[in-house]
């Protein structure tokens, strides 16, 4: 009846029934029996959402005596529903591989980003094992302790090297948590991963290019000893030329040996330039 008020604590004059009088005037002028919808209102303390039922009641005589309305606030479901599609969402489209089993290990649900990284189908992982990527890098100990660990209710992190389904290897850094329900007892786990593949490759680049710096600076403290080695070898045998100028054999020696040593002395000097990073001249 217009008289009726229905009050709502979020509602700045505290009655809501005006705001579906329109829909209520509607329904009434048409020959539908029963209706229901759900409409949402804009009010200083955010948004209301309510589904509302409409029901014409009749008399014994099969008259239209009135209307019942049946509204239900919705708010806090529909902001629960939407706060379960934006973790969907966001799920979803990780970059991060992500893997939900059940608590014995078996695959409930794996996001696009596994499919892409490990060339599974979701489908066709579904209620198997993870061990399906194992590439025989790990001993049985390794995922002993990994078991043995979630099952006590820890976070495992750790480093893979699991294979693909096409049999390349690739390698992740991954966390695996267990989740509980309302009771405390673990129903599922959650495996967030990341393929640090191409970082591993450049990681191992760059100790490469350190080993060769390494071995320039060292190269370069041997060469400038040896120098000085040469440096008196070449002396003396300067001096030794001098002094056996008329001992035709002696002096073939010492001449072998001053060649020796000037083309020891370039080599050093090639050695010195490799590890000063600068441009070499080039010469046959």
């Amino acid at each position: 009846s217009p008289g009726s008020s229905i009050y709502h604590e979020k509602s700045p004059d505290k009655q809501i029934l005006p705001w579906f009088s329109e829909e209520i005037n509607s329904f009434i002028m048409t020959d539908t029996r029963e209706q229901t919808f759900n409409k949402e209102f804009e009010t200083d303390n955010g948004s209301l959402y309510f589904n509302i039922k409409l029901k014409k009641m009749l008399d014994m005589n099969k008259n239209f005596c009135g209307t019942a309305v049946v509204i239900e606030d919705i708010t806090d479901k529909k902001h629960t529903e939407e706060e379960r599609i934006r973790l969907a969402t966001a799920i979803y489209q990780a970059e991060e591989c992500i893997i939900i089993t059940d608590n014995k290990g078996n695959i409930q649900y794996s996001n696009p980003a596994f499919e892409r990284i490990t060339g599974y189908k979701c489908e066709e992982v579904t209620g198997k094992n993870p061990r399906i990527l194992q590439s025989g890098h790990h001993h049985g100990v390794f995922y002993k302790d990994l078991w043995d660990s979630i099952t006590e209710g820890m976070v495992w992190r750790g480093h893979f090297i699991n294979k693909k389904k096409d049999g390349t290897l690739y390698e992740e850094e991954a966390s695996i948590s267990p989740v509980r329900d309302i009771t405390g007892n673990i129903t599922n786990y959650v495996a967030v991963k990341r393929d640090v593949t191409h970082e591993i490759k450049l990681e191992h680049q760059l100790y490469q290019a350190q080993k060769i710096k390494a071995i320039g600076t060292l190269a370069g403290g041997i060469a400038h000893d040896f120098n000085n080695i040469l440096s008196g070898i070449m002396g003396y045998t300067e001096l030794g030329l001098l002094e056996n100028k008329n001992i035709s054999e002696i002096h073939t020696y010492l001449m072998c040996i001053l060649k020796a040593s000037k083309r020891a002395k370039d080599l050093v000097k090639q050695i010195l330039a490799f590890n000063s990073q600068r441009e070499q001249k080039k010469e046959i």
